[in-house]
């Protein structure tokens, strides 16, 4: 009796000796398995944390691109409407310093007078009209294709062709060029030839020397 009760807690203690084994090793392999998912998260973290970096920068020189971009575009928008209204009141000047007429009244559309005393002419700084344009021009980044055709317009005017020199729209002239062609038609039949920075003007009637070089 005595051996099978010393046999049966041996049996028992060995049970528990390979349980508290199988524990043990569960409890080993639950730890090295936590440390894994554990190491897992961090570098998770990490690789968000750097992309959120990354990102952040991305977003960050897209804003200030797109900042950029905009402010090109604001400046570049206001360039082109202080030329347009430069190109306006060149037409205005030519128009009033040329005698430009009403032709159903043939009355003078400008009073050239009123004007000069008024002290807001835009056109002073020169010796004679066609170098008080090109000034005007040069101070106002205006095309050369638009000062050519603006000193033709002038001496149509001072021909006495309201006509002609009424066909020659300057802003519709701006508006419509197109920079790949090399000349420029207009509604009076005379012809703008555009080489770069230079522009000729020629007479559609070709017993008529083009004033301007």
């Amino acid at each position: 009796m005595e051996t099978e009760s010393k046999n049966y807690i041996h049996e028992q203690n060995q049970k528990l000796r390979e349980e508290m084994k199988k524990y043990e090793e569960n409890l080993r392999i639950n730890e090295e398995r936590n440390q894994r998912v554990k190491d897992s998260i961090s570098k998770f973290k990490k690789r968000v944390f750097k992309n959120k970096k990354v990102m952040g920068k991305a977003v960050l020189i897209g804003v200030t691109a797109l900042t950029f971009a905009s402010g090109l575009y604001v400046k570049n928008n206001e360039d082109e409407l202080n030329l347009k209204r430069s190109i306006r009141t060149l037409e205005m000047e030519v128009g009033t310093h040329g005698g430009a007429k009403d032709i159903v009244s043939d009355e003078y559309i400008y009073n050239l007078n009123s004007h000069v005393q008024s002290n807001k002419c835009n056109i002073q700084n020169g010796i004679n009209i066609e170098n008080r344009i090109k000034n005007y021009c040069l101070e106002n980044n205006i095309p050369k294709y638009i000062e050519v055709a603006a000193i033709e317009k002038f001496h149509y005017y001072m021909s006495n062709d309201y006509i002609s020199a009424d066909n020659i729209d300057l802003m519709n002239i701006y508006n419509s060029y197109n920079e790949e062609s090399k000349y420029i038609k207009l509604t009076n039949g005379d012809i703008i030839v555009v080489d770069g920075d230079n522009a000729t003007y020629i007479y559609a009637d070709n017993n008529q020397n083009d004033l301007t070089k």
